[in-house]
């Protein structure tokens, strides 16, 4: 009697097509959540379904978990809402190897009572990216929400305070060797804007600015937030 065929097992599969099922299950379309909030609340071994993905996959073996966990982390976007979310709250939960296979991050916009922002802050958007460039050295897209003129300092200030302080963010950025993308996501309607936004000729300035700095302006009528 000819012996039974061994069944094919998961290992057995050539890496290309593993990595292909792992982008498969562990990658959300571009308009769901990102990776830090299933993993700060619920942890990196949740067989929850989280952000249109399951994680549980990697509670299989540590060669499965090793294999799909950069893929995990390099394929979705990491949401940040405050400079100390990656150091307080996400490093401490899913680790420093994890978070350096990141390369796309979502901040907010800052307020601009934050302004003037510089270099080394532990503030604001600048201690944010700060922070998210000595941890993930494999940054290439930063995308940041919408811009809003609604700070005191800006009202005291007024916009050519804002115009410079925009140029300083966008001159730190640029520095970034890995940085290939900049996007601010604007509200499309204009026109909504007008209605409703007592500022939007000075946002329509920064915008302008924005464009010509060579940041990538892309219309989104709700915006992402971490």
């Amino acid at each position: 009697m000819a012996e039974a065929e061994k069944p094919l097992g998961w290992l057995d599969l050539p890496g290309e097509v593993r990595n292909k099922i792992y982008l498969e299950v562990l990658s959300t379309p571009d308009d769901t959540e990102g990776w830090s909030r299933p993993v700060h609340t619920s942890g990196e071994n949740s067989s929850e379904q989280n952000g249109g993905y399951s994680i549980s996959i990697l509670r299989t073996n540590k060669r499965i978990y090793d294999e799909a966990r950069s893929i995990l982390y390099r394929e979705n976007t990491l949401y940040l809402g405050h400079p100390l979310d990656l150091t307080e709250n996400i490093l401490p939960t899913v680790g420093a190897k994890n978070v350096s296979f990141t390369r796309r991050a979502s901040l907010p916009f800052p307020e601009w009572e934050e302004y003037p922002p510089y270099p080394g802050s532990h503030d604001g958007t600048f201690g944010m990216v700060s922070v998210l460039v000595q941890h993930c050295p494999h940054i290439e897209e930063i995308e940041f929400g919408d811009v809003g003129l609604r700070g005191s300092n800006y009202q005291s200030g007024g916009i050519e305070q804002v115009l410079e302080a925009f140029l300083r963010l966008s001159s730190y950025l640029q520095s970034i060797p890995s940085l290939k993308k900049i996007t601010v996501w604007v509200n499309p309607y204009e026109s909504w804007r007008r209605q409703f936004d007592a500022f939007l000729d000075d946002e329509l300035r920064v915008e302008n600015a924005m464009s010509k700095a060579g940041w990538v302006l892309e219309g989104r009528e709700h915006y992402r937030w971490a």
